[in-house]
């Protein structure tokens, strides 16, 4: 599960790239720019790609594909967040991040106490992040009257 995490800031580091989008055709761009739909057929496909190109571990395609289905609801709902909250949760995916990164550098110096007590503040880390995203989603819809039209558009 901490690989996904690595999938997660490469995904927001490409999203960040979308300043490059000149280099395509108009083409493209047009389509792009005027269908919401695939833009979130591109987040998908690169959830997908980004989870299996940071993973260490080799994973059956079920598990890799309701990963993906996981975090691109989160993605959807993170998108719909009020703008402090979103980053308040992109501070927290920062820090969970670096929490992970020092877990695996404590495994490579055999210290096991430490590496349980990081796992531990992982652990809760990831589940402030996931009841962040999901409570300030429904707080943020719930005076919606359309609400399926408002979480699938560019709002």
């Amino acid at each position: 599960m901490e690989d996904i995490i690595n999938g997660v800031f490469l995904l927001l580091c490409l999203i960040l790239a979308n300043y490059t989008a000149p280099t395509f055709g108009k083409r493209i761009n047009n389509l792009i720019n005027k269908k919401y739909y695939i833009r979130l057929i591109i987040i998908y496909i690169l959830i997908l790609f980004t989870i299996n190109f940071t993973a260490s571990d080799n994973i059956h395609i079920k598990e890799h594909l309701s990963n993906t289905n996981i975090l691109f609801i989160l993605y959807i709902m993170f998108t719909k967040l009020d703008i402090y909250l979103s980053l308040l949760v992109f501070l927290l995916i920062l820090i969970y991040y670096i929490i992970n990164s020092h877990i695996a550098y404590l495994k490579t110096q055999n210290k096991k106490q430490e590496i349980e007590n990081k796992k531990n503040y992982s652990s809760y880390t990831k589940l402030l992040i996931i009841v962040l995203i999901v409570v300030g989603f429904i707080y943020k819809i719930h005076n919606k009257s359309q609400k399926l039209k408002y979480i699938f558009s560019d709002n």
